[in-house]
């Protein structure tokens, strides 16, 4: 994940992609997403860092992530691609079914290379707490990342909140995001 958070950021400065400097730059993500804005820290000019449903270490990922990352190595891709509908009853618990059958819809769209790689990224990340401020909003209720095993406590812990924090509580999420960017924009000038 380092290494292609790296050239990823490369990527982002040479496209000229982040744009307008005179701004400060947030970087944020759900679940994987804030684990690269973490790493992607390291090499853009961030004025912070927000957490959905994250972690800063993989040791917060749950244990059965690991294991099933292990098992799935020598499983061909064609194999996994044709036992993802068995995931469909774990996708999205705790957030409202029509988000839900979008998320195994996405799910389905997904290269199945692809998922081994990201499910491997997740489980062998150094972790970072990167080189911005971090602005963490997690769920109580997170299978996936329990936030009992968070290295760092969250800046706000939302009850009965799911995995998929940003579709089982989008107005809690939202008025996160809207603090943490009117708190920067205030601190910025």
């Amino acid at each position: 994940m380092r290494q292609y958070a790296a050239r990823y950021a490369k990527h982002l400065v040479e496209t000229d992609a982040i744009g307008d400097t005179s701004w400060p730059l947030i970087l944020g993500g759900v679940s994987m997403g804030g684990m690269m804005s973490l790493e992607l820290s390291h090499h853009l000019p961030a004025a912070a860092v927000i957490l959905i449903g994250s972690c800063t270490s993989a040791k917060a990922v749950g244990p059965w992530m690991h294991a099933l990352e292990q098992v799935s190595r020598p499983i061909n891709a064609n194999i996994i691609g044709t036992g993802k509908a068995a995931a469909s009853p774990f996708l999205g618990r705790g957030v409202p079914e029509e988000h839900r059958q979008n998320l195994i819809a996405m799910l389905q769209d997904v290269p199945a290379d692809f998922l081994k790689w990201c499910a491997r990224a997740i489980v062998t990340w150094e972790g970072t707490t990167g080189k911005a401020p971090v602005h963490h909003i997690h769920g109580d209720n997170d299978w996936v990342i329990p936030h009992s095993r968070l290295t760092l406590p969250p800046t706000k812990l939302v009850p009965k909140g799911a995995h998929v924090l940003n579709l089982s509580h989008p107005q809690e999420v939202n008025a996160f995001v809207h603090d943490v960017v009117r708190l920067v924009s205030n601190s910025a000038g």
